[in-house]
């Protein structure tokens, strides 16, 4: 056997044949060349699509961080606000209880002074009736003198009547 005998390259047939097939093989590399290419381009779209969600995503976190951001700043301001206003409250309650305090006070110590100066109208009135008994038992001069003690009464219970009318007026408005 020559080397021809056995299908030699140098034969037509076996060119031919091996130029067909190489150019199916770049053919085939070619192919899978560009069916790599539409996946590896896919595959960027689809990362590319990916990252604009994840921006999308970033951004509306972002927005709504600030809406908390804004939503707290408003809710710091409201309860800032509500402090004001109970303190004010208190303020004012406190400020109605020391007027309040201060007029029970002024209204005690009139009632006291009222009834203190009941109190010495009766000692008088109960003085002036002794020295009216008294001066009944004495001589027609001591009669002169029961006189001026009874005009003495007289003047005392109309201060009695007058201090008695100011206490009823006194009470009444305090039960006002």
């Amino acid at each position: 056997g020559s080397f021809q005998d056995e299908g030699s390259i140098s034969s037509p047939h076996s060119t031919v044949s091996m130029t067909a097939s190489v150019k199916e093989k770049l053919a085939d590399i070619e192919r899978q060349r560009a069916e790599k290419r539409r996946e590896w381009e896919k595959r960027m779209e689809e990362q590319n699509r990916m990252i604009a969600e994840l921006r999308s995503m970033f951004s509306q976190a972002s927005n709504a961080n600030s809406q908390n951001m804004t939503l707290d700043i408003e809710v710091t301001s409201l309860r800032r606000e509500k402090d004001e206003v109970e303190a004010t409250r208190i303020k004012d309650r406190e400020e109605a209880e020391a007027k309040k305090a201060k007029v029970e006070a002024t209204l005690g110590k009139a009632r006291a002074e009222a009834e203190a100066e009941t109190a010495k109208v009766e000692e008088i009135l109960g003085k002036t009736r002794e020295e009216v008994k008294k001066a009944r038992e004495q001589t027609k001069e001591a009669e002169k003198k029961a006189t001026t003690a009874r005009s003495r009464m007289e003047d005392a219970e109309t201060k009695a009547k007058h201090l008695q009318k100011t206490t009823r007026d006194v009470e009444a408005r305090e039960a006002q």
